[in-house]
């Protein structure tokens, strides 16, 4: 369902809660947290978790799927320098 609500458009953590009928304190670590780390939804303001303004919008299938190749191969000490 966030993804869904987040395609093609940014949406703040306060609206995203209030869309679900849960706390902000209950959504972002429940679900948000997961999400971004996974490479399903990408952050307004990457460099800064905690920015005021933060959002968070769907990523393309094929973006997410090259973060998650990406990551994984970092982690295996694996990264392609292309």
């Amino acid at each position: 369902m966030i993804l869904a609500l987040c395609r093609g458009r940014y949406l703040p953590l306060r609206t995203l809660s209030g869309l679900l009928g849960r706390s902000p304190d209950y959504v972002r670590p429940s679900f948000l947290r997961e999400l971004v780390q996974s490479g399903q939804l990408e952050l307004l303001y990457p460099g800064r978790l905690n920015h005021p303004d933060q959002a968070y919008r769907t990523r393309e299938l094929e973006e997410a799927i090259v973060k998650n190749v990406t990551d994984i191969l970092g982690k295996q000490g694996l990264r392609s320098s292309a």
